[in-house]
């Protein structure tokens, strides 16, 4: 899960630097051809929709182990005395048998 988040954090860092280095260079959308243009606006779709899809699948994850995690707390544990009745008929049993 690190490498993902690592991988994910890097690639945004290097457009954010990309970015700014082009338009502090002042490369200058508007000057492309049309269809370079419509091709660009697709891959950002794509992207958006890429790192959407898998932020909701990061926090899916998350909740579903979340969730997992406080079940396993909610359950009260038994101590000895607390124990039924058909447990202790086969305690009693198994101790006749070693007997």
């Amino acid at each position: 899960m690190r490498r993902m988040a690592q991988f994910f954090t890097g690639i945004g860092v290097t457009v954010a630097v990309v970015g700014v280095g082009a338009y502090a260079l002042g490369f200058r959308p508007s000057t492309l051809p049309p269809a370079l243009l419509d091709l660009s606006i697709y891959k950002l779709v794509f992207i958006a929709a890429s790192s959407l899809i898998a932020a909701g699948a990061v926090i899916g994850r998350s909740s579903r182990r979340r969730e997992a995690d406080e079940s396993d707390h909610c359950q009260p544990e038994l101590s000895a005395g607390d124990a039924p009745e058909s447990w202790n008929a086969n305690a009693k049993a198994a101790e006749n048998v070693r007997k």
